[in-house]
């Protein structure tokens, strides 16, 4: 039924627009959407590199540190910051470690945030502090201190993959097609329709349910789909949708019809525009992507 659907809709033309989020950041948690991103360490010697990527969930956000010698991991710890009854925390995943560590939220503003845990051998403190697309953390602790920078580095990640090279020569887009899981097909048509400021255009093939997002025949293009294993989820893959020239107003309209931001417009760099996160109506995650 997928390989019909699909083959259907390439030869309708349907087109594009990323589409969907998932469950919102837990609340008190928005505040620290700044730190959400690809951030490459910029002060390390040759032949050795770094990162820390961090990307928004239901109940919070989830980071992944790393630092590698040429292509090899040598050193890697998975990070979150969530919150409960007791406040916000910073939780350190860290080999060799028997447990993960937290350190609570103690000191924070619009583009900073301190975490401690005083009991710990070290680091005793955590902080990040982030200005335009720098990043610098500090680990502190019983007379130490170690600093950590980084910058944001989409290009990384998404440019450096498309760049044609000898044994892999230059092609067209790797993606084709796309199609979000919907439960409600009414009620996520009115979602999409309402966020994109167009109708969708409703087909149904042999009991499978599409809406075709808005589309201009040249683009990547894709739909909403409910059938038989099509299932909305916050996890997996993450897709993108078109803002526009600036996300603002449609990113405005996902809380108007039903749906729930979990990361407000947030600048990539100057060069690769902004990006915003929203769960739609059926619950999925999707984000949103304009150049201004």
């Amino acid at each position: 039924m997928r390989t019909i659907s699909l083959f259907a809709c390439i030869v309708a033309g349907c087109l594009s627009l990323p589409v969907r989020a998932a469950e919102a950041v837990a609340p008190g948690l928005e505040s620290l959407a700044w730190l959400v991103g690809h951030w490459k360490r910029t002060d390390l010697p040759d032949r050795r590199s770094g990162y820390e990527h961090w990307q928004a969930d239901r109940l919070g956000y989830s980071g992944t540190g790393a630092t590698l010698q040429g292509a090899e991991i040598v050193f890697e710890e998975k990070l979150r910051i969530e919150s409960d009854n007791d406040g916000v925390f910073y939780v350190a995943k860290v080999p060799g470690n028997a447990a993960p560590v937290r350190f609570r939220l103690v000191e924070q503003t619009e583009k900073s945030a301190a975490f401690e845990d005083l009991e710990h051998d070290f680091p005793q403190r955590i902080s990040y502090r982030v200005e335009g697309n720098r990043l610098e953390s500090r680990i502190s602790g019983n007379g130490r201190e170690i600093a950590f920078r980084f910058e944001r580095s989409p290009p990384s990640v998404i440019g450096s993959a498309l760049k044609p090279t000898p044994t892999r020569p230059a092609m067209h887009n790797m993606i084709n097609w796309f199609e979000i899981p919907v439960a409600d097909f009414d009620r996520a048509m009115r979602f999409y329709s309402a966020v994109a400021g167009a109708a969708l255009e409703p087909m149904d093939l042999d009991g499978t349910k599409m809406g075709m997002l808005p589309a201009d025949g040249r683009n990547v293009s894709g739909a909403i789909v409910q059938g038989d294993g099509y299932t909305p989820s916050t996890e997996g893959t993450l897709i993108y949708l078109s803002g526009g020239e600036d996300l603002s107003p449609m990113l405005a309209r996902v809380a108007e019809a039903g749906g729930s931001v979990i990361v407000p417009k947030t600048q990539i760099s100057p060069e690769f525009g902004f990006f915003a996160l929203f769960i739609d109506t059926e619950g999925n995650k999707i984000g949103l992507h304009s150049p201004k």
